[in-house]
């Protein structure tokens, strides 16, 4: 404020020295008399009219000053106002720096977990194929075993109808009889025991010579899987309930 009113008077002396009348500017010119009463109330009035305006012009300058300063002080207030704002915005754009850091950090991890996840879904993918060609060889040899099952039930039926057999067997031994040209000899062949007895010999009857026929006990006569030639025929005498 005291530099303005410096500026003020400065600016008033500046005015005064320039609108001084031209008879005054030079006392060489023009010299007044003391007790001249024609131009000293003339001069004084143009004094007075000239400080009258330089008052009205002071006050405009005044006014004009304290508009400026007014408009000073707003716009020092609009500066401090976009110094902040300035400040806040270098505040943000720095937190949002941060953030797309982080950001990109975060995208960097995503993009690692998103290749991992592929690579994880690819060894699916094999495993999920190897399991699928296992289940197709697993289904195969399923229905191979279906086919195994059905032929072991069916031996099993044949073991068990074996074991039934068996089971009723009341008598083991070798299957004979006699040549088919003897007299005597009986039409089917008879199941011998291991240990028969001996019979009566023949050369003690005599009343009914060429009655009766010799027995013999049966013989394979040829080779095949275990049974050799000349092996006894083996045979069984089942009994077997009637229902």
């Amino acid at each position: 404020m005291h530099n303005m009113s410096v500026l003020l008077g400065s600016f008033i002396r500046i005015i005064l020295y320039t609108n001084l009348p031209s008879y005054v500017e030079s006392d060489d010119e023009k010299r007044i008399l003391l007790n001249d009463q024609t131009t000293i109330p003339s001069l004084l009035h143009q004094y007075e009219t000239q400080l009258n305006k330089y008052g009205i012009a002071l006050q405009q300058v005044e006014s004009k000053m304290a508009a400026m300063e007014s408009k000073m002080t707003a716009i020092q207030t609009e500066n401090a106002k976009i110094k902040r704002e300035n400040e806040n915005l270098n505040a943000s754009v720095a937190n949002l720096s941060g953030k797309n850091n982080n950001m990109n950090v975060s995208l960097e991890k995503l993009s690692t977990e998103n290749n991992n996840l592929k690579s994880s879904l690819e060894s699916l993918r094999t495993e999920n194929n190897n399991i699928t060609s296992s289940l197709a060889k697993l289904g195969t040899e399923n229905e191979d075993m279906k086919v195994s099952l059905v032929n072991l039930r069916s031996e099993n039926k044949i073991m068990n109808d074996r074991i039934t057999t068996l089971q009723g067997i009341n008598q083991s031994g070798i299957a004979g009889g006699s040549f088919y040209n003897e007299k005597g000899s009986g039409v089917n062949a008879l199941c011998l025991p291991h240990n028969p007895d001996n019979g009566v010999s023949i050369n003690s009857i005599t009343s009914y010579a060429g009655l009766f026929a010799t027995l013999y006990g049966a013989e394979y006569q040829y080779n095949y899987k275990n049974v050799r030639i000349d092996d006894d025929v083996p045979c069984a005498v089942v009994s077997r309930e009637e229902s």
